[in-house]
């Protein structure tokens, strides 16, 4: 049997009658029953049931009456047979009433009033009232000043009502009159909506020659303000603007409008990181149809640094070189880079450095060549490239950045070459002169305000910084650098501040369970952003958290992808053996720590000692050579626990607090095989304490299971079993579940 509507005032009545209270006091409630009901008899009955379930309605015993919370009840969503009532409802609407509501639904779910004040003004449409009456039928909310489908399933049933041509024209229309209002009320966010609009619209709803032109404009200054904030929207923008000139004639006709466009729209497209097929087709255009080789340096450069990240190191090597050698910014290609010429330059550099103070370089002149100002990006992106490929040359591209600033002035590059020129320094050892520039870099940074700089001053300042300041306390700056990074597009940087974060957290002995975490979804990032580069430089840490903790961890890369990973890039096979040797040597399998070992050997070579993955490398690589000279007394492996002993001192030297506990375990490891025990036993003590005062609860379990060895293996049986005890306690709390039950098993 059909029912009609209810109006307001019915509605109430019930209410009122049901909840035993006077009219005026339920007209409130009655409202919001009736708008989100539409009237319907069920559906009244049905939401007061609901309400009262979700205790929205309920009686109160102080009050000694039903009482109701009005706002709670106003955002509550509609069940899904009211909002299948309420569209069905949309043709009984006048159609002055459905019209409005088809303009609104244009903008989406909700609009603010203002929105439709100026559209009212600029179209001569009647809209407010009629958006009124269509709150009054249910259809729409009113709150905070701006109109509200009740549901995205109405709006989705008021937009499909318009023919599809209709809807082109419409938003292409409404898109068209609100630039002129943006323009001219230099309302940016109000620009970025019109501009929205008319690209919902398309070229198809263009009627006149000279409009594509003119939205492609649109479009670009829409993508320079969004990609202040929001890269992905500003890609949006300059793909739709270039949309509007699929025509090959308006590279001749609107030259410089298509350079910047697609320039623009490759830069967010690297950003992007999901099209990489896109990508190529945007350069291709540009190398096409630029008139001159300065014109192309952009997707030039672009193009280096998509082969980065899809690991293809060889080829970027190669064209970054040719670059710079064709611009004359060097003179030599990247296989003729030798020590004798490293040397050469580092003097260079070092007697312009000293014809300068510091407070002359925070003002010193600006590098206004922009052609010059691409050699320095395309040095920047070598010289990460060089670590992984040719890290032995990398300080050549280092040195030249630094040089090139000195020379021509400060550029936003400047401060990521005092940041790379500071852990090349440190990497030679002085690691208070490199923490020195690596201060000044960061103040240079603030200077002259370089933000597509900052995530790359960040990974490699911060991993410096934590070889002098606690590593505990630097480790939050990699997540500022990762930030920074993704704000302007820097999808690759933003990725290795990430990884270099996860890799410091477990090196500085934080739970497993946050660094697993931090793993897993380091990797899921990389992959959508399809950084390959990165993937492989952080699976064999994944693995070896896993392991530990005993859980299942990131999926495997499929063998051939990273076996090729590791013959084209040494830096992939470092991690790769170094965890390996890991994972052996802390489940004490002493063949396979060997074996490792002596791989791993061919691949630590280079610098970068300024990397706290690199430094971990270097001691365990010094406990394991005494775990091996010890075992088969040979002095070549005893020899190299040595060198790693003196180099950690070095380390420690500089900061007592990240290093003083590894270099009491290495000194208590070389007491042992010495066998000075008497010595030793002080040292296995000294470094458990210092590992448990400076917070490294990692090195606290491994130096206590050590020190319980050597108790084993020098007869004292009893006490190894107090120590065993104490590192399985601390293995627990690292969350190393699976070796704290492997040395469970081993001590029974």
């Amino acid at each position: 049997i059909p029912l009609d509507c209810l109006d307001k005032e019915s509605v109430n009545s019930i209410i009122s009658q049901k909840l035993k209270l006077l009219p005026r006091l339920t007209r409130p409630l009655a409202d919001i029953v009736q708008s989100k009901s539409g009237g319907n008899p069920f559906f009244v009955g049905q939401l007061m049931v609901e309400l009262s379930k979700e205790a929205l309605l309920r009686p109160s015993l102080i009050e000694q009456r039903w009482v109701w919370d009005e706002e709670k009840i106003q955002e509550r969503a509609l069940p899904k047979d009211v909002i299948e009532f309420i569209t069905a409802s949309l043709h009984r609407l006048p159609e002055d009433i459905l019209s409005a509501l088809r303009v609104l639904s244009c903008f989406g779910a909700s609009a603010e009033y203002s929105l439709v004040e100026k559209l009212e003004k600029e179209m001569d449409l009647s809209l407010s009232v009629k958006l009124d009456a269509a709150s009054a039928e249910g259809f729409l909310l009113k709150k905070n000043k701006q109109y509200f489908f009740v549901h995205d399933r109405v709006q989705e049933a008021v937009y499909i009502s318009m023919k599809p041509h209709e809807r082109c024209l419409f938003h292409f229309d409404y898109g068209m009159a609100l630039c002129d209002v943006a323009t001219r009320d230099e309302d940016n966010n109000l620009y970025l909506i019109a501009v929205g609009q008319i690209n919902l619209g398309g070229p198809e709803a263009v009627s006149k020659k000279d409009q594509r032109v003119k939205v492609a404009r649109f479009n670009l200054r829409a993508g320079q303000i969004a990609i202040v904030t929001d890269f992905l929207s500003a890609y949006w923008f300059f793909d739709h603007g270039i949309s509007f000139l699929s025509n090959s004639s308006h590279w001749e006709s609107d030259y410089e409008l298509c350079l910047e466009l697609y320039n623009k729209a490759a830069e967010c497209a690297l950003g992007k990181g999901e099209d990489h097929e896109k990508l190529e087709i945007l350069i291709e255009q540009v190398l096409h149809y630029a008139r001159c080789f300065e014109e192309k340096l952009n997707v030039l450069f672009i193009r280096m640094s998509l082969f980065l990240y899809q690991s293809k190191l060889k080829p970027a090597l190669q064209l970054g070189f040719d670059v710079l050698l064709k611009l004359g910014v060097i003179s030599i290609g990247y296989k003729e880079i030798t020590p004798n010429v490293i040397a050469s330059h580092w003097e260079i550099t070092k007697r312009m450095l000293s014809e300068i103070t510091v407070d002359e370089l925070l003002h010193y002149k600006i590098m206004h060549d922009p052609v010059k100002e691409f050699a320095t990006l395309f040095l920047s992106k070598l010289s990460g490239m060089m670590y992984f490929l040719q890290s032995s040359e990398q300080p050549f591209v280092v040195l030249r950045m630094v040089q090139m600033t000195l020379e021509h002035g400060t550029s936003p590059a400047s401060p990521l070459g005092f940041a790379l020129y500071a852990s090349f320094i440190a990497s030679m050892g002085d690691f208070q002169e490199g923490y020195r520039y690596s201060k000044f870099s960061k103040v240079l940074l603030e200077k002259i305000g370089s933000p597509s700089f900052k995530g790359e001053v960040f990974a490699y300042t911060t991993q410096l910084i934590a070889h002098i300041e606690p590593i505990q306390s630097v480790t939050k700056h990699h997540l500022d650098g990762q930030k920074a990074a993704m704000q302007v597009g820097n999808t690759g940087f933003a990725m290795c501040n990430y990884m270099l974060y996860a890799h410091t957290i477990y090196c500085a002995g934080e739970k497993l369970s946050k660094t697993k975490f931090c793993i897993e979804d380091c990797i899921r990032l990389m992959r959508k952003q399809k950084h390959v580069l990165y993937i492989g430089l952080m699976l064999p840490l994944g693995r070896t958290v896993s392991t530990l903790h005993g859980n299942s961890g990131p999926d495997n890369v499929p063998t051939k992808l990273e076996d090729e990973l590791r013959a084209n890039s040494p830096m992939h096979s470092r991690p790769y053996y170094f965890n390996k040797i890991f994972i052996a040597f802390i489940f004490r399998m002493y063949d396979e720590t060997k074996e490792f070992t002596i791989k791993f050997s061919n691949f630590n070579v280079g610098l970068g000692s300024a990397y706290v993955h690199n430094t971990m490398h270097k001691f365990y690589s010094g406990l394991v050579a005494y775990w091996i000279g010890r075992e088969e007394g040979d002095t070549k492996w005893l020899r190299k626990g040595n060198e790693a002993k003196r180099t950690i001192k070095k380390f420690a030297d500089n900061s007592k607090w990240n290093f003083e506990n590894k270099l009491y375990l290495l000194n208590a490891e070389s007491k042992f095989c010495e066998r000075d025990f008497e010595s030793a036993e002080q040292l296995y003590d000294a470094a458990i304490s210092s590992a448990k005062k400076h917070k490294f609860l990692n090195e606290e379990a491994i130096s206590l299971e050590l020190a319980a060895i050597f108790y084993l293996e020098t007869g004292r049986r009893k006490k190894s079993i107090t120590y065993f005890s104490r590192a399985i306690e601390k293995y627990r709390e690292w969350e190393a579940h699976a070796k704290a039950l492997s040395l469970v098993t081993y001590v029974e």
